[in-house]
């Protein structure tokens, strides 16, 4: 079963899961989806234990924060 992901700071029309918890599998992952202005963003990632989610979900936000605010990054 898959586990809660973390939230997105900033975007309810984002949701993320974990991988199942499996002690003897060497991997762990994330899977992001959302939308925001008319868009669809979907993010899976894989790695090595201790695998960072929060640094997958900050990378969901920068994108999304992008398609809220085009031409304002640089």
């Amino acid at each position: 079963m898959l586990r809660n992901g973390p939230k997105i700071e900033g975007h309810k029309n984002a949701t993320c899961y974990r991988m199942p918890k499996d002690g003897e599998d060497p991997l762990d992952g994330i899977l992001c989806s959302a939308y925001e202005g008319g868009k669809s963003v979907t993010v899976e990632a894989e790695g090595a234990k201790p695998f960072s989610a929060s640094t997958v979900a900050g990378l969901v936000k920068e994108q999304l924060d992008h398609i809220t605010s085009p031409g304002e990054s640089i």
